[in-house]
């Protein structure tokens, strides 16, 4: 198969949601520098359990015109529910993050994460695509590596930088125009990962409005 990125807009503050480090996935962080100086990039890490300290994630170099792809895991294995913040100073980069799946022996597919250019309090997300659930519990219960299956189902993953405690309100809507979306509030805790199951839905793409 093939995955590829649109031909973003460079900058110097970007974030990136999406990934992990578990156990058969790989998570690649590209970054492009299409500009005539070198970049100098620092990246912030957080993930499930609040921030991420680890070694290596400031000064590294972009070369103008050039491009580095770093693994996430050599900076954080066993990351659930990843968020990079990207900035660069100097020459601006483009980033983007690769995953993907490997369920045993099976491979599982490939996702291209593509850069937002900051947090908002209103985004719209759509082509989500939720499954059929009774088919994702018979495949669950096929296998006794349970964790190869565990992002089989649909998720929302939200992340507030800061540490207040943050209202969401969530509205699924269908886009097809016709048949039951959802609505549902949460309160997100500040500065952590955090995957929202979108569940008790017909199979089918839907649009996701979160307003916070």
């Amino acid at each position: 198969g093939l995955a590829a990125a649109d031909c973003g807009i460079a900058s110097g503050d970007s974030w990136l949601v999406g990934g992990a480090t578990t156990t058969g996935r790989t998570t690649l962080l590209t970054l492009t520098n299409p500009t005539e100086v070198s970049a100098t990039v620092n990246l912030e890490l957080f993930g499930e359990n609040g921030v991420v300290a680890a070694p290596g994630t400031s000064g590294i170099i972009v070369p103008a015109s050039g491009q580095r792809v770093l693994s996430l895991a050599g900076f954080a294995p066993g990351l659930v529910s990843p968020v990079v913040h990207v900035m660069s100073t100097g020459g601006q980069v483009q980033a983007t993050m690769q995953q993907s799946v490997l369920r045993g022996l099976d491979p599982g597919g490939v996702d291209i994460i593509e850069s937002s250019a900051s947090p908002s309090t209103t985004s719209v997300i759509p082509g989500v695509v939720v499954g059929d659930e009774t088919a994702i519990a018979a495949v669950r219960s096929s296998t006794s590596a349970s964790e190869v299956l565990d992002d089989f189902a649909t998720v929302l993953r939200l992340f507030a930088p800061g540490d207040e405690l943050v209202p969401v309100t969530v509205r699924v809507v269908p886009e097809s125009g016709s048949g039951a979306g959802a609505s549902f509030s949460y309160d997100l805790d500040g500065g952590l990962v955090t995957d929202v199951p979108i569940q008790e839905l017909e199979p089918g793409t839907y649009t996701v409005i979160v307003d916070s």
